[in-house]
Parts: structure tokens; sequence; C-alpha cells
């Protein structure tokens, strides 16, 4: 989540590192997502997460309260984030479009779920034919237990 010795795009912030050792800033992430590498077929998905933390709002600074901050990246661990994006039947990560924008989003013309989705590479090849391939193993599971 919080990338604890800088934050991409603003130099004079250091960084969330008093929550370095805090179990709740970490996410399970690959390695394509996390630190880029991931690719749109012969183009690069770019650099991954790393330290970029985009905000709608403003950031915490050195042990404030990190509840006005309001991250563009969605948190699956947060249920609210989590039903907004789903996948479609080839594999892509979608927003899920009876899921209303919220203002913030609209003041900043942009869609959390579509910055997930770019920031960490989320329909770079390998996912999306991984995906792909799960959906038609569940599929055809779910077929084989329709017919019992």
């Amino acid at each position: 989540m919080r990338s604890a010795s800088a934050v991409d795009g603003e130099a004079k912030h250091r960084g969330y590192w008093w929550l370095a050792y805090a179990p709740a800033n970490y996410r399970l992430a690959c390695h394509y997502c996390n630190s880029g590498g991931a690719r749109y077929g012969n183009q690069s998905a770019g650099p991954g997460k790393g330290a970029r933390f985009p905000l709608l709002g403003q950031r915490a600074s050195e042990f404030e309260s990190l509840g006005g901050e309001l991250p563009v990246l969605l948190d699956p661990v947060v249920a609210e984030d989590a039903e907004l994006a789903g996948f479609d039947r080839q594999g892509y990560a979608r927003r899920r479009p009876e899921r209303p924008y919220t203002d913030s989003e609209v003041a900043r013309d942009l869609c959390r779920v579509e910055e997930t989705i770019r920031i960490l590479a989320l329909n770079s090849d390998r996912l999306v034919d991984s995906r792909s391939e799960l959906i038609e193993r569940v599929a055809g599971l779910v077929q084989l237990y329709l017919v019992r």
C-alpha cells in the first residue's frame, strides 16, 4: 500500500516510514504489479506500483491520521472497494457498471478502478491469460456439476 521510503512525485514527502512494520499497510501483489515488467502485447505496462500512492485528497504527514486520505488505488481488503471491480469472461479487470462514481472521482475526472488497473497493470497479457484459463476451468466444472 503506502511506500515506507518515498512517495513518487512528491520529493518533500519522506514516505510513510512509520508504517514500515505495520501489518495493516501490507498487501500481496505479484512482482509485475508492484515492480513493473508486465506487458500489453509488445508494449511495457509501466513501472508497476512501486512508490506510487496517488490520492484524491490531502496526504498525511508523519504520524497524522490516515483517515483523511482518499486513496486512488483500490484496496481489496475494503469491501466497498472490492465491490467496484470485477472481471469479464475474457479475464479482463473492469469497473462494475452498476457502481456509481464518487463525488471525488467526478471532481477529479478519474475512475479509481481504471487507475488501479492501469497502475498495477491488472490487464497485462499474463494476468488476462491466466484469468481466462481459470474462468474456462471453473465454467467447465460448473457444467459438470449441473449435469449430475
